[in-house]
């Protein structure tokens, strides 16, 4: 059964993410047992790790050396 999470609030640098998110599943009811899983986005992680990049939105160029410059591998690309 998949059951969404709602009411964790906006994700600072520094929030103790894993607290948030099982703090918010018992106050809706639904509380984090043990064989659970559960599954949160990159973006959210890399907020909570205060992995954040200031960038232009239409600047192309710094947006394709961020993802080089972060990416193991690139499996394909449009540019």
């Amino acid at each position: 059964m998949i059951t969404p999470i709602t009411g964790v609030p906006e994700i600072a640098p520094g929030d103790p993410l894993a607290t948030l998110i099982v703090d918010a599943a018992a106050d809706q009811g639904t509380p984090v047992l043990e064989g659970d899983c559960v599954v949160v986005t990159q973006k959210v992680v890399s907020k909570a790790e205060g992995r954040l990049v200031a960038l232009e939105p239409d600047d192309l160029d710094a947006r394709r050396q961020l993802i080089e410059q972060e990416s193991r591998r690139i499996m394909r690309s449009s540019w």
